[in-house]
């Protein structure tokens, strides 16, 4: 038995797994069961019935939200999107969880001339990282978010995905890793897209981003060339916004 608590702790992936679930399991006993306060109603419906939410909209958060709908859990509509709620809340602790440790490794690097980290600091960062990430998950604004249907679940996740991917391509350009752009740069961009089509408050990290960009790469005609090849993927990202004008034209309840 624990030997096999070993394995998982020292397993990235394991501990990110079992920290989301956990976060979930408890999310699951807080989770309310019925229509909650604010925009639950209203979300729920727009949700169900593929219509338009308040603005801005909210169009990518009404897909998936309506897709989580066609998951076989038994129950009504309003039930099925409070656990979908807890889902991606969960997700985004198990990102968080990630995060921290790109982070870290991405700071120590720089700290010891990219010396490797020796074998007793890893299980140190990584239990480190798991309480951390439980804090976060627990913390008031954080679970609040888990417990009724709401954009800022998805938001959370999203946006912590996005932060994730453009440090694990800065990671990557840290090493000497890469001939020119990132493939998780690529993929950070099309993710920041999405992510404004959820909320726009993703604005707020953007500034973030852009100078952890100009500290890899410097400001250089190929840097500039290298964010200019990531526009096409973030505009791909934005297309979710053409569900507006679509559904609105069928005229939906």
């Amino acid at each position: 038995m624990m030997n096999r608590v070993r394995a998982i702790v020292a397993n990235e992936w394991s501990l990110a797994t079992a920290v989301a679930v956990l976060c979930f399991s408890v999310y699951l006993t807080t989770m309310c069961r019925t229509v909650s306060f604010i925009d639950a109603g209203e979300l729920a419906t727009v949700a169900s019935l593929l219509g338009i939410a308040h603005p801005t909209g909210y169009p990518l958060f009404t897909l998936v939200a309506h897709c989580a709908l066609w998951v076989p859990l038994g129950g009504e509509e309003i039930l099925k999107l409070n656990v979908f709620s807890s889902v991606v809340v969960a997700a985004a602790v198990g990102v968080f969880f990630k995060l921290l440790l790109v982070l870290a490794r991405l700071a120590d690097s720089r700290k010891r001339k990219r010396r490797a980290p020796l074998p007793h600091e890893q299980p140190v960062l990584l239990l480190a990282a798991a309480i951390a990430s439980l804090v976060f998950g627990f913390s008031a604004t954080v679970w609040g978010q888990s417990v009724a249907v709401e954009v800022y679940g998805l938001h959370l996740l999203l946006v912590l995905l996005t932060t994730l991917l453009f440090l694990m391509g800065i990671v990557e350009e840290d090493a000497g890793e890469i001939p020119e752009i990132s493939r998780y740069l690529i993929a950070a961009a099309f993710l920041l897209g999405l992510s404004f089509t959820n909320h726009l408050t993703t604005l707020l990290i953007v500034p973030g981003l852009a100078y952890l960009y100009v500290r890899a790469y410097g400001v250089s005609r190929q840097s500039i060339l290298g964010a200019l090849k990531l526009l096409p993927l973030f505009s791909l990202g934005l297309t979710p916004y053409f569900y507006l004008p679509i559904r609105a034209g069928v005229h939906p309840p």
